[in-house]
């Protein structure tokens, strides 16, 4: 069902009340309402004497009929008019539904499509011709499926070819030479350049060969820094001479002195707090008399000092300190 307006269209009826009209036929010089087409709906205007109504109605072929649907406006306060007697029905263009153009020649009205009449968001892609959508899903699928060829090729992965990053994409003139390198210039460029020349001289002592260094310690060697062992720290009286050559103990428990990694001419001190007076017993490489044993058994701080000679380690004790 559409709603159509056509020219020329009147007829004449003879309905009264405020029901659907019967029309009798056209008025000379007019033509039927068959022109609008059977069950489409147009704007009508009667006529009854004195009295008027405006509205849209719906035509059917059957019964030649024209309904009064909407009552756009009448004298009768805009309600539909109680005919009576003979009365003219023509096909109308109601001002409640006409577009004109005011005096400034813009087309005004609150269904009128203007920018101002638009809400944000409200035209969807429905609402869009075939060809813009067309237009819109072919430019969005060269972005999601955008290819790359050349150096750097993939669509959502990209893969930078070998040797395709050369001096000129990283702003460098020139291709350098197979003893330059690539210097920063500090500034997010680069530039070429030759290593600084460094000069080594052996001396007594350090030899060069080639570009390894070599530290010959059979010669006699003079240290004019100072020059102090490192302390390391054992509970359980087991010394590893790898680990250093001085050592400070507690022991938490009684234990068994035992030197590892024995290394010929090592020597060294143990600090030895034994103020829990744990027994100690002597490994078979640790060489200590039994005296010397004894007394370290005792609660109390000795001082022990040590001398390895590859096999066994040879061990002398202080007396008690206070």
């Amino acid at each position: 069902m559409a709603l159509i307006v056509k020219d020329r269209i009147k007829e004449s009826t003879n309905t009264t009340g405020t029901g659907t009209l019967t029309l009798t036929g056209a008025t000379t010089g007019f033509q039927t309402f068959a022109a609008v087409g059977n069950a489409n709906t147009t704007y009508y205007a009667i006529l009854n004497g004195n009295n008027w109504e405006v509205g849209i109605g719906q035509y059917l072929t059957s019964g030649t009929t024209l309904s009064r649907d909407t009552v756009l406006s009448s004298s009768n306060a805009g309600a539909a008019l109680n005919l009576s007697g003979g009365s003219d029905v023509f096909c109308t263009y109601p001002s409640e539904k006409a577009v004109f153009l005011n005096s400034s020649d813009v087309i005004e009205g609150t269904n009128i499509v203007v920018e101002g009449n638009i809400a944000d968001n409200a035209v969807t892609a429905d609402k869009l011709a075939d060809s813009i959508n067309a237009e819109i899903a072919a430019n969005t699928a060269k972005v999601t499926n955008a290819t790359h060829t050349g150096d750097v090729t993939g669509a959502t992965a990209l893969t930078i070819a070998d040797n395709a990053v050369n001096a000129t994409k990283l702003n460098v003139t020139g291709d350098g030479t197979g003893t330059q390198f690539l210097q920063s210039d500090g500034d997010g460029s680069f530039t070429w350049n030759v290593p600084t020349d460094t000069t080594y001289t052996a001396s007594t002592g350090l030899g060069l060969t080639g570009t390894a260094f070599s530290l010959d310690l059979a010669n006699d060697q003079t240290w004019t820094g100072s020059q102090r062992g490192y302390i390391t720290i054992d509970a359980d009286l087991s010394f590893d001479q790898n680990a250093g050559n001085n050592f400070s103990c507690t022991p938490t428990a009684t234990g068994t002195l035992t030197f590892s990694n024995h290394t010929a001419g090592q020597s060294g001190y143990v600090l030895l707090d034994n103020s829990g007076g744990h027994a100690i017993t002597a490994a078979g490489t640790t060489k200590i008399n039994a005296t010397d044993l004894a007394t370290i058994s005792v609660a109390g701080v000795y001082l022990v000092s040590y001398f390895d000679n590859g096999t066994n380690a040879y061990l002398t004790v202080s007396a008690a300190y206070a």
